[in-house]
């Protein structure tokens, strides 16, 4: 028999197994339900080895009374996992590998296969998809409560190092209206010493710099590939990869409107029945999980694009030969032998022995990120994001690859973050962030009788302990990155220890503990002690077996209050988010409009425009556009863009093979080239 409060109080009321209370007056009520119309129960406690004898084991959640289990469960883990799968993440378990060794049929008769694929593979998907699919989502939550902390602080780390960078640049004010009705003109720029190329520089990085330096030189590419285009296209490629990133609304506000309803309707159950235990738990559950929509609103509001596939597109660059196409293609291939017949030849076993030992992980497909065992890539593109733990980080990279931080010591200063600004701007938030949800989850679990530390409040605090360890190791290392301390491995190891440790805990606490929650583990004898008597059960004050007591109904004030005060915080992180979302998106948008291409200075105000002759040759090309061409002229290509030859290449290739077969084309006797607008000075600078 498992522990319940009516079955315990029963079987002590039976036996008269109660202590004897100094102050009892009245009758013992089992099982009181809150009426405002009766007065509270009286308190009943039973001695802790009378409960350990007569009510042992677990009062596991049954799944008829809903309050037990589904409300916290469905109101509150449920929308987490929404919200789980808006925050970046770089890998995932490769569901499609299960479906390697399904053979496609090639046999005439294509409809009755056509039905028995469908049949099978709609059997395959429900015995093999799904729970490959569920194992994903919840590791990926793990990992998401586990590493919270890192999460929240390298995220913030990038929203500061944009706001930062935008600063540096910004030309324009606020349009509007001052106080005597006269309109907000263009101020001068705060710095004249950045050049127009250095601008293009640095707002590409503010959308692109999520992505991994290492795997397709991202950083080299998208800067160059913008140095050959005109003005025109700069902007217009500049607010795509801006707008590649969903607002802020869509994804993230939208969501959080419906996790805030579950906590005004856990609130108004706890106003019709406040004594209940179940609706304060229902209350530290959804306040403990808080936690990953806070994840979500930061790596939300930031501008760089999630997802690279449209980054990739917008440079024009095609998918990746990705290891999923390739090495991890079906075990057979149809071919057509000299028969005209369809046959199937099989693989070798190398070759499938290959595949999968990609797939565990064991070899590295060359050219390509390491990835987990059974992991693949998220995205195949040439393009990877990296985790977000490490975004802050990844775009400080590409800062300092960057023209802008080479040529002015001014801009390094601007963007650099000293000891005081690592603590006020990044640290001090980071730690509101996330000890605020444990901490209040464990204050309800704390406040709900009996009052004191046990299994629910100790289990919160030492899951807001652990991600305090974890923020403040990676606040030191991202801080100190550069310190020659890093290259002692000894000094090293400690770190790494107390990580691992720490990550361990908060594993165990964070969703462990939350299970245990909602499975009706911690309904046991000794989680009803305070643990200040675990080490000696037998002094313990008893175990109150009684419901809707006083002290119940005393502590639903508090339950009601922290229900409030968390509804109010999360709304307000959520409207901070989108506004600093909303302001630098505006901001972007208007230095990418600012942008001036009506001089030739930098690469991008001369577009080098081929001129073809009327026998279709195509002209030597030079820097200042058709205008400027004449006899002899030599092509100039900055050294800066060393891949500008290569496009041009392609470019006046496929524009001379196109004249040479529209002259084939003619039939009149003395063929002519279509007439062709070359752009003036003034069009090849964007205008």
């Amino acid at each position: 028999m498992g522990y319940t409060f009516d079955t315990c109080c029963d079987l002590a009321l039976s036996s008269n197994a109660f202590i004897p209370p100094t102050n009892f007056s009245g009758t013992r009520t089992c099982g009181q339900i809150y009426n405002a119309n009766l007065p509270p129960a009286e308190s009943s406690f039973i001695s802790y080895p009378w409960c350990a004898k007569h009510c042992p084991g677990f009062g596991l959640s049954q799944g008829q009374n809903a309050s037990q289990w589904a409300d916290g469960f469905v109101q509150f883990i449920l929308p987490s996992v929404i919200f789980s799968m808006t925050i970046p993440r770089q890998q995932k378990i490769g569901v499609s590998r299960l479906f390697d060794y399904f053979v496609r049929p090639t046999n005439p008769v294509r409809a009755l296969q056509n039905v028995g694929q469908l049949v099978l593979s709609m059997f395959a998907s429900v015995c093999l998809v799904l729970p490959f699919v569920a194992l994903d989502t919840i590791s990926w939550m793990a990992m998401i409560f586990v590493g919270a902390g890192p999460m929240l602080l390298s995220g913030m780390f990038e929203a500061l190092v944009d706001y930062r960078v935008m600063s540096a640049i910004t030309v324009l004010k606020i349009p509007g209206r001052n106080t005597k009705g006269q309109s907000i003109q263009r101020s001068p720029p705060r710095d004249a010493s950045l050049t127009r190329d250095e601008i293009v520089e640095l707002l590409t990085i503010i959308v692109c710099g999520n992505l991994m330096l290492d795997v397709g030189d991202p950083h080299r590419y998208i800067v160059e590939k913008l140095g050959t285009e005109n003005g025109e296209e700069v902007k217009t490629r500049l607010l795509h990869m801006m707008s590649a990133q969903n607002s802020f609304g869509s994804t993230i506000g939208a969501p959080v409107l419906f996790y805030l309803g579950a906590f005004v309707y856990t609130i108004l159950n706890l106003f019709s029945n406040p004594s209940s235990e179940d609706g304060a738990i229902s209350i530290a559950l959804g306040v403990e999980w808080m936690i990953i929509v806070h994840v979500a609103i930061v790596s939300g509001c930031l501008l760089a694009s999630n997802n690279p596939s449209t980054t990739t597109a917008v440079v024009g660059l095609s998918p990746a030969i990705h290891p999923t196409t390739t090495l991890y293609s079906a075990p057979t291939i149809a071919s057509q032998s000299s028969s005209g017949k369809h046959s199937t030849v099989k693989t070798s076993t190398e070759s499938r022995y290959r595949r999968y030992l990609i797939w565990w992980g064991v070899v590295r497909p060359k050219g390509h990120v390491r990835h987990l065992p059974l992991f693949d890539q998220c995205f195949e593109t040439r393009f990877q994001p990296v985790w977000l733990w490490r975004r802050g980080h990844n775009k400080m990279e590409w800062i300092r690859r960057s023209k802008a931080w080479r040529n002015h010591p001014w801009f390094q200063k601007e963007i650099h973050l000293s000891p005081l600004n690592w603590l006020l701007y990044l640290y001090i938030p980071t730690m509101i962030l996330i000890v605020f949800p444990p901490g209040a989850g464990g204050f309800v679990a704390y406040d709900t009788p009996p009052i004191g530390f046990a299994c629910r409040s100790l289990t919160l605090c030492i899951y807001a302990g652990c991600q305090i360890v974890l923020t403040t190791i990676a606040a030191v290392h991202a801080a100190s990155e550069s310190h020659k301390y890093w290259e002692n491995k000894v000094f090293v190891a400690i770190p790494w220890f107390l990580t691992a440790i720490a990550m361990l805990f908060s594993l165990f606490t964070g969703i462990g503990g939350s299970m245990m929650q909602i499975m009706g583990v911690y309904r046991n004898c000794i989680c009803y002690v305070n643990a200040q008597y675990w080490l000696s059960l037998d002094a313990s004050p008893g175990i109150d077996v009684a419901t809707d007591t006083q002290g119940a109904r005393e502590s639903s004030a508090n339950w009601l209050t922290m229900g409030y005060t968390a509804t109010a915080f999360m709304a307000l992180v959520c409207y901070m988010g989108y506004r600093y979302q909303l302001e630098l998106r505006y901001h972007f948008a208007a230095e990418v409009e600012a942008l001036d291409y009506s001089t030739t200075a930098g690469p991008a105000a001369r577009p080098l425009t081929p001129e073809i002759s009327s026998n279709g040759s195509v002209a030597p090309l030079t820097g200042q556009g058709p205008a400027s061409s004449s006899p002899g002229s030599t092509t100039r290509v900055p050294a800066e863009a060393p891949m500008r030859t290569g496009v041009l290449a392609r470019q006046v290739s496929n524009d001379s093979a196109r004249s040479r077969s529209s002259l084939r084309r003619s039939n009149s006797p003395n063929p002519t080239l279509p007439s062709i607008e070359l752009p003036s000075r003034a069009s090849s600078d964007g205008h």
